[in-house]
């Protein structure tokens, strides 16, 4: 329990924003609310989910536990009982928001918009979820359940909510999608000061994902090391990342300016973003698994099924304009399910009951499960084996080369289970592959040759990095912070004058925060 005087809290979430983008345009003036946050108070870079990048990173912060306490990881995940990929939605993250526990402690509580998120009734206070989060694990919802028709009336639907995921994008592409998140930008800042206004909560937690979906599209844009960046391209493209990161400055101030006295002011993010190299060898990765346990070759991605190559052809005499609107037509939990059929087609899911192991999805590096007796309903490989096929598994993983530079393609390969344990361990894939970070776009194996070739479909991807900014009574000015994504909750619930109900991997960065000034003292 902290001996702080308590506070109220407005904690503002930049999903996808990178802290590396942000300390430079705070520092060259580009974002004068947040550097004024910086210089106020205190500021640091967060260590992410390692292994588990995107999929994990807004079920660790609403829950300040682990990935292997909670067991969320990734959008599809293996159902152990039926051996078959589920999509997951928010009520399957295994323990409870960190923030219910405050509803015992009689605070006023409003959530809104935090990805993954669902809306749990009964708390006390307001939820709105998904009304225009990044890639969402839930259907639109809201408690009490009329709020969000009402929002909706008032400030319609998030502009930009399908057109980040459009086909064949080009520069009137990347212009209409700018034009939808900054629009998106001032609808939910518009939303989250009514919301904010109409009482004084004692802890207000908002979500922006304009940084996010701009992330995946305009990094070629911004950063000279892409392998397309243009440095003749339109100037207002090469801006448009800066714009929204400018929109964003803007909309914390306004939200700062209307927040009640004695509240301490948090902005942060739980993941970055970086050069795609991730998304082309992990989509590559259940060919190698194929190879591996000798699955017909028919399957692979040079030559796929007939069922997936009718599908292909039908897609590909569909104009793309005439794609995206057929999409735009569609539900967020449409698209979702849709996306599940793909999954299930790339992973092979039809075959996993022949195979010793076999790749799960994933967009920031592969993930392997073992298929093991006793575990899996179809296992086939005993358990004395268990270790035999990992270490063979790995030997392979490590062979994999980059065809183009003639370089190692593996980075790294992490045996999950002996790093990550918890209460849903096993639900855990059993190994984790990080490619090395070089444009990967084929991959080629001395034992089973060439794996094929993929051209991703985004610039920019996932990095295992975010930032706290935080200025208030308890946080030294212009001092530094350094610490986990995971600190996060138990760092809001320090500044409101509660400790952790339950046990978790986090801890408040503020004690860190005044540990390092009385060092330097």
């Amino acid at each position: 329990m902290s001996n702080r005087e308590p506070s109220r809290v407005l904690a503002i979430g930049l999903d996808g924003a990178e802290s590396t983008l942000i300390e430079k345009w705070m520092n060259d003036g580009s974002l004068p609310v947040l550097r004024s946050i910086r210089d106020n108070g205190a500021w640091g870079q967060l260590e992410g989910t390692r292994d588990f990048f995107s999929g994990s990173v807004w079920p660790t912060f609403l829950t300040g536990a682990s990935v292997a306490d909670h067991g969320f990881y990734s959008t599809a995940q293996l159902e152990r009982t039926t051996g078959q990929l589920e999509l997951m939605y928010g009520s399957s993250i295994g323990v409870p928001p960190f923030y219910t526990q405050l509803a015992d402690a009689k605070k006023r509580v409003a959530v809104i918009d935090v990805p993954k998120m669902p809306a749990i009734p009964g708390m006390n206070g307001i939820q709105v979820a998904a009304w225009g989060s990044h890639s969402p694990a839930n259907p639109p919802a809201s408690d009490p359940p009329e709020l969000l028709a009402d929002l909706r009336r008032v400030y319609g639907e998030h502009p930009a909510s399908a057109i980040d995921e459009d086909a064949d994008p080009d520069d009137r592409y990347y212009r209409r999608l700018l034009r939808a998140l900054r629009e998106g930008c001032e609808r939910r800042q518009s939303m989250f000061l009514d919301l904010l206004r109409r009482e004084p909560w004692d802890l207000f937690i908002a979500v922006f994902s304009e940084a996010h979906s701009a992330g995946h599209k305009l990094w070629h844009l911004v950063d000279p090391d892409h392998p397309d960046f243009d440095p003749d391209a339109p100037p207002d493209l090469t801006r448009g990342l800066l714009q929204v990161y400018q929109d964003l400055d803007r909309a914390v101030g306004e939200l700062k300016d209307a927040s009640a006295a004695n509240t301490t002011f948090v902005v942060f993010s739980v993941h970055g973003m970086g050069i795609d190299y991730n998304d082309a060898p992990t989509l590559l990765l259940p060919e190698f698994m194929r190879r591996y346990c000798g699955i017909d070759q028919t399957s692979s991605p040079d030559r796929p099924p007939l069922r997936a190559r009718m599908f292909e052809m039908a897609r590909r005499s569909v104009p793309g304009w005439m794609r995206n609107r057929i999409k735009h037509r569609m539900s967020l939990m449409t698209r979702a399910r849709m996306r599940m059929l793909s999954f299930m087609e790339v992973h092979d899911v039809a075959h996993w009951p022949q195979m010793r192991a076999f790749s799960l999805p994933s967009d920031d590096g592969g993930l392997i499960r073992i298929n093991l007796k006793g575990r899996e309903p179809y296992g086939i490989v005993a358990p004395e084996d268990y270790d035999h096929v990992c270490d063979e598994i790995l030997e392979r993983l490590m062979e994999l080369r980059d065809p183009t530079l003639d370089c190692p393609a593996v980075e790294r390969v992490t045996r999950v289970h002996a790093e990550h344990e918890g209460a849903f361990s096993d639900r855990l894939p059993d190994l984790f592959v990080q490619w090395a970070y070089r444009p990967l776009r084929a991959l080629w194996s001395p034992t089973y040759g060439h794996l094929g070739e993929i051209q991703v479909h985004r610039a920019g991807s996932h990095a295992p990095r975010g930032f706290l900014l935080a200025e208030g009574q308890a946080v030294a000015p212009g001092s530094k912070i350094h610490g986990r994504c995971l600190d996060i909750p138990a760092t809001i619930l320090d500044c409101l004058g509660e400790p952790m109900q339950r046990q978790t991997a986090g801890t408040s960065l503020l004690e860190r925060q005044v540990a390092v000034q009385r060092a330097g003292a």
